[in-house]
């Protein structure tokens, strides 16, 4: 459990660094040669409208502690996909390249994003506080990837991907099968009570849990604007880049553990009037704005649990529905 806790969470931070990096590469060479936004919203489609479905099969996997190893490849040919490019091509080249790489290189987060949350789910019960950890360090990964894009941070990243993989699956050998009690039972469980602290299992039909998981991915879609629109509204400096990632983490890691001691509905309450003042008085602060990304992100936690604990036995699934939801958001703010 310490390497999923540990491991998983820098992996996430890696992989998302990773794929930055080659976005931020990959844009600089072709900038004047192809529709740069035209790139990255194909990305953003591979790595996150895939989700449901690489979601899908990662659930019905037998072997899902080796998945780590499928990232590692895709790793490997997108990262030789995209420096071939690099070297070889010229800016009007064929273009089938690069939308190979773009591809490959999002079905590869794609396929990470699922399966190391469905671990994390698995390995620490569905703990709200790890779920937070887990999900936080993407967000810094990708400033990082940003902010320093280099080959030799590409290579860097690829070189600590594989170490760290290496490392968990190690460690997985000493575990048991990670498994479900529910028979991969759609319609199982409901939480009784709000508390954060695991699976609590009551009958529930189909049609509650689908409107269940409707909501809390239209909560998602509308935290994502939410914390867009904070986002857009800090100055545009690089410091801020990074100053933003790690907000944005703070944020997804303290909504955890507040929720897990004073309960889900208390920190969703809190978080949620907190985000609306800041919003409302965005324009006279910097710091109101960070502390309103704070504040939003602090609910994230709180959605992943909760479609974990009503689709229990299909947690890879549930991941994918909810990252999902986030690609409207992205599409709205894109064409604004």
């Amino acid at each position: 459990m310490n390497a999923t806790k540990t491991l998983l969470p820098l992996m996430h931070l890696m992989v998302d660094a990773l794929c930055a990096c080659c976005l931020c590469l990959l844009s600089v060479r072709y900038g004047g040669a192809y529709n740069i936004l035209e790139l990255y919203i194909l990305y953003n489609v591979a790595a996150f409208l895939t989700q449901p479905l690489t979601g899908y099969v990662a659930d019905r996997c037998s072997v899902e502690r080796y998945a780590p190893s499928f990232c590692i490849m895709l790793t490997l040919v997108v990262t030789a996909l995209a420096w071939f490019g690099i070297g070889n091509m010229t800016p009007d080249g064929n273009s089938m390249v690069m939308y190979v790489t773009i591809t490959v290189l999002g079905l590869g987060n794609s396929a990470f994003h699922v399966w190391a949350g469905r671990l994390t789910t698995l390995r620490t019960n569905n703990d709200i506080r790890w779920l937070g950890v887990f999900v936080s360090t993407g967000a810094v990964g990708l400033s990082i990837g940003a902010l320093l894009a280099s080959w030799s941070l590409a290579w860097l990243l690829v070189i600590g991907i594989c170490t760290f993989t290496l490392l968990y699956l190690h460690s997985e050998r000493k575990l048991p099968q990670t498994t479900t009690n529910s028979g991969n039972s759609f319609h199982k469980t409901l939480k009784a009570s709000l508390q954060g602290d695991g699976y609590t299992e009551v009958d529930a039909s189909a049609a509650i849990v689908c409107i269940i998981v409707v909501a809390l991915m239209a909560l998602v879609f509308l935290r994502s604007m939410v914390g867009g629109n904070f986002n857009v509204a800090l100055p545009h400096e690089k410091s801020m880049i990074l100053i933003a990632g790690v907000i944005t983490m703070a944020g997804k890691i303290a909504g955890g553990w507040i929720a897990r001691y004073m309960g889900l509905a208390t920190t969703l309450i809190v978080a949620v009037i907190a985000t609306a003042l800041c919003s409302l008085y965005a324009d006279s602060s910097v710091v109101v704005v960070l502390a309103g990304l704070f504040a939003v992100n602090c609910t994230m936690p709180l959605t992943l649990y909760l479609v974990n604990v009503v689709m229990r036995g299909r947690e890879a699934l549930a991941f994918g529905l909810l990252a999902a939801s986030l690609v409207p958001a992205y599409l709205i703010t894109v064409i604004n």
